[in-house]
């Protein structure tokens, strides 16, 4: 028989924690939104903080790399889930339908060029080409990385009004111990002010 592990009454109590750690909520950084990879945004218009109508959420599959080691293949990878108003949503589909059509009319200029042997619509396809890829990577791009690594996401381009109201909602959903009301009811209960 095994003989019984003695107690020690003075020892610290173990526990759970119960909250998520702070390295996981999201923070404020000069003028960038800094979140752990794959984290998921509050129900919150990326774009205008808008909080209805939103869209299902939406992911983001970003890769970052060093400027200093841009030919090299160890870029960073993350994932990002965020929320956009339906009018963002609708504007961002718009614009990457444009850029498509930019793509098609590139196409149909170098077939031109090709058939007809045509040097005007060579030149016209490969600027429209050029133009498509600086569209696609500035205009149509919602989620602009400015830095990652292996465990965190710097987002830039994200207005402040916006950048405090997703930090103040993540904090709330994350720092409220469990079985306390939610945000609603909770602001319900509180003096104005």
């Amino acid at each position: 028989m095994s003989e019984p592990v003695p107690i020690n009454p003075y020892a610290v109590p173990a526990t759970w924690l119960v909250s998520q750690a702070l390295a996981d909520l999201a923070r404020i950084e000069g003028n960038h939104l800094v979140v752990p990879k794959d984290w998921q945004s509050p129900p919150v218009c990326l774009l205008t903080g808008e909080t209805n109508p939103l869209t299902p959420v939406r992911r983001a599959k970003l890769s970052w790399s060093n400027p200093m080691f841009i030919f090299l293949i160890g870029a960073e990878r993350g994932t990002f889930h965020y929320y956009l108003s339906a009018a963002q949503a609708s504007h961002a589909r718009k614009r990457l339908l444009g850029n498509w059509g930019i793509f098609g009319a590139s196409l149909l200029s170098f077939t031109g060029a090709f058939s007809d042997g045509s040097v005007g619509l060579a030149w016209l396809g490969v600027t429209l080409l050029l133009l498509c890829l600086i569209f696609a990577t500035t205009v149509c791009r919602l989620i602009k990385v400015a830095k990652m690594d292996k465990t965190t996401i710097w987002l830039r381009g994200i207005p402040r009004l916006v950048l405090e109201l997703i930090v103040r909602m993540d904090q709330e959903q994350h720092l409220l111990p469990p079985g306390m009301p939610g945000r609603s009811a909770l602001r319900a209960a509180l003096p104005p002010g």
